[in-house]
């Protein structure tokens, strides 16, 4: 396969569009409720979810645990990315469910382009931590791993002896990124079939002929230019498809992804310091995050003399951050609007007041009344006495 003659079929190769599919009926016919802020997929569904898979992983584990299936989470990731599947709410539980709007527009692309689109997410847009607490690794990290590890290895065989082998032998390289090279065709994978592990033990991997012509491809675009020359993922994005039309012309029409529009209701927070100490504050959408910022600060008694910074996961799994307009860097708390914050009813918001002293609170936002109007921020109700700002310590 040549780069000239890429994709003269409507068949993408890999089984990644197969596993996708897969992975959105499981999420379709099932309310798969989920805890905490992050929406991970409950345990009890993953080795159902597995099975299902091209490639199901044999794993011996007490306890089920997402990051334990690099494969699902890898399609999580690229899912949640393309807004394909949301958190949502009904009374007190939250739960994941497909896009309707995202999912029609998904329906009418061909082969080639759902291919495309799902590498797009993968190497523009995924923030891998959405499935663990580790750093954030940018787009050009994602990418820059991901062609190293193909480069390096066409031509030959990479073999692993032990699980320590394989730590060394895939430094750099996460496994649901080796998921999503085998997924999309890029590389052979070959299991250690001796035992039954408690994590993915691999014995073989192989560069695919069509994870050379991959390599030539996104030498031929500069790909790795390209990404150093866009910070920005979307416009990065919109350029790797523009550059990669005219050895894919079958790639005609890209996954939009779905803007948010701003929320000008009466939102509704809770505020904690701990499970003993919150308030309860509701503030109109269109006032901006520096005034959620004064009205929190207000209702705890502290004063406003330090920086500040918001920190939330978008309804794509994206982590953002809006910051105080004293410091550096955009976006600006007095910028944004309440109302323009991309999260589901339910979600949290981490505000960080005071770098030195680490005020940390959690914003919950509880619910949104379109049609309230209220200009001033009200503190609804407390519980528990605010600490003291600056304690006095006494010397004994």
């Amino acid at each position: 396969m040549t780069v000239s003659t890429l994709f003269n079929t409507d068949h993408a190769p890999g089984t990644i569009l197969k596993d996708m599919t897969s992975f959105l009926r499981y999420v379709q016919e099932n309310e798969l409720e989920i805890t905490g802020n992050k929406g991970l997929l409950p345990n009890h569904c993953l080795s159902e979810i597995n099975a299902v898979m091209s490639h199901p992983l044999k794993l011996a584990l007490k306890r089920e645990q997402q990051m334990s299936y690099p494969h699902i989470s890898a399609l999580y990731l690229l899912s949640r990315s393309l807004g394909l599947i949301q958190i949502a709410q009904n009374k007190s539980k939250r739960f994941l469910t497909i896009d309707a709007e995202v999912m029609a527009k998904w329906d009418k692309l061909n082969e080639v382009e759902k291919y495309f689109g799902l590498m797009q997410a993968w190497l523009f847009l995924c923030d891998e931590r959405l499935i663990n607490q580790g750093k954030h690794a940018s787009f050009l990290g994602i990418l820059g791993s991901a062609y190293r590890f193909v480069k390096e290895n066409m031509g030959k065989e990479l073999e692993f002896t032990d699980k320590e082998d394989q730590r060394w032998k895939l430094y750099g390289l996460k496994l649901y990124s080796l998921a999503l090279l085998e997924m999309f065709g890029l590389v052979n994978v070959q299991d250690k079939e001796e035992s039954v592990e408690k994590s993915w033990l691999i014995s073989r991997i192989s560069v695919s002929d069509f994870g050379k012509t991959w390599i030539q491809l996104l030498e031929k675009i500069n790909c790795q230019k390209l990404a150093l020359h866009f910070e920005d993922s979307a416009e990065a994005m919109h350029h790797f498809h523009q550059r990669l039309t005219p050895f894919v012309p079958k790639w005609k029409t890209c996954i939009e992804l779905k803007k948010k529009t701003t929320d000008l209701g009466l939102h509704f927070f809770k505020v904690s310091l701990s499970k003993k100490i919150w308030r309860r504050i509701s503030i109109q959408g269109s006032q901006s995050m520096g005034a959620l910022s004064g009205s929190i600060l207000d209702a705890f008694d502290f004063d406003n003399d330090h920086l500040y910074r918001f920190t939330y996961t978008d309804r794509f799994g994206i982590s953002k951050t809006v910051n105080d307009f004293r410091g550096d860097e955009p976006p600006y708390a007095d910028e944004v609007s309440v109302g323009d914050i991309d999260i589901q009813i339910g979600d949290e918001i981490e505000f960080l007041f005071d770098f030195g002293d680490s005020w940390l609170f959690a914003i919950q936002l509880e619910k949104i009344d379109p049609h309230f109007k209220n200009e001033e921020s009200t503190v609804i109700e407390s519980f528990g006495e605010a600490p003291e700002q600056y304690p006095v310590y006494e010397d004994h």
